[in-house]
C-alpha cells in the first residue's frame, strides 16, 4: 500500500506563520506537521509515500530529502492554486496500479487509525469518519458527512444541515478513482460529492481514534494544550 500526502496549499488561515514557512513545515510538538503524517503512515505499514507540493514547494522538498529515506518521493503541482483536486491529479501518473492512502498534511492522527482502516478496506473508495468528534475545537468549520445505514456516505460538505459524522481527512482509494476524475475538478470535495451521488464512497467508522485538524492558528493553540498523544 502506498500513501499520498497533499501538502500544496497556501495555508491562508494559518497566516502570518505561513507567510514565511510553508504549512507542512510548521512546528507542532517539536516536529513539522508533515513529519507527523509520514510517521503515522509508516507506522501503519504504508510502504512508499508521495508528497505533492505547491506553495513554497522547494522548501518542503529540501526538508523531505534531508529528513526521510528514498521511500518518500515528491511531485510538484504547478497548478496548486486551482484547488486540492489538482494535487491529486498531479499524483496520478505515479500511481499506476494498486490502491493508496490519501491524507492531508494538516490532519494528524495515530498510526492505529490507518492500520485499522486498512484492515477493514474492501477495495471501494473509503473515507474515515468520526461520529463523536471530541477532538475538534471548531465543529462548525468541520467537513460533515451523512452516512446511510449501509455504511455509504450520501452527502458531504461543511454546510450540511443533516449529518451524523465528520470527515477525518484520511481516505483509502483505488486507482480507479481517476476514472471519475478529470481536469474540470478543482476541489477534492467536488470529487467526493460525485462519488456520493453514485453511492460509491464508503465510510470507515473510526470514532474514538485520536486525530486533529489543524486549519487555523486557534486550532494549533488549542491542540498544543490538548493533544498529549502526539
Amino acid at each position: 500500500m502506498r500513501g499520498v500526502v497533499l501538502a500544496a496549499g497556501r495555508g491562508e488561515r494559518l497566516r502570518p506563520y505561513t507567510d514565511y514557512i510553508p504549512k507542512p513545515l510548521l512546528n507542532f510538538k517539536g516536529r513539522p506537521l508533515i513529519d507527523h503524517v509520514i510517521s503515522a503512515l509508516r507506522g501503519a505499514g504504508v510502504e512508499s509515500i508521495l508528497v505533492v507540493t505547491g506553495y513554497m514547494g522547494d522548501a518542503v522538498s529540501r526538508h523531505l530529502m534531508r529528513s526521510h529515506d528514498r521511500d518518500v518521493k515528491v511531485v510538484h503541482n504547478p497548478r496548486w492554486m486551482a484547488g486540492n483536486a489538482t494535487s491529486l491529479l498531479a499524483a496520478r501518473r505515479h500511481l499506476a496500479g494498486g490502491d493508496f492512502v490519501l491524507s492531508m498534511c494538516d490532519h494528524l492522527y495515530s498510526e492505529s487509525l490507518v492500520r485499522d482502516a486498512l484492515a477493514d478496506y474492501t477495495g471501494e473508495p473509503t473515507l474515515c469518519i468520526d461520529r463523536e468528534p471530541v477532538h475538534l475545537k471548531d465543529l462548525e468549520d468541520a467537513t460533515k458527512v451523512q452516512v446511510d445505514r449501509g455504511g455509504y456516505i450520501r452527502a458531504i460538505g461543511k454546510n450540511l444541515v443533516r449529518w451524523n459524522a465528520v470527515d477525518m481527512g484520511v481516505f483509502i482509494l483505488p486507482v480507479m478513482i481517476f476514472e471519475a476524475t478529470d481536469e474540470t475538478f478543482r476541489e477534492l470535495s467536488s470529487l467526493m460529492r460525485t462519488l456520493c451521488e453514485m453511492r460509491r464512497l464508503k465510510a470507515y467508522d473510526a470514532t474514538g481514534a485520536q486525530w486533529l485538524d489543524l486549519d487555523t492558528v486557534s486550532d494549533m493553540e488549542h491542540a498544543m494544550e490538548a493533544a498529549v498523544w502526539v
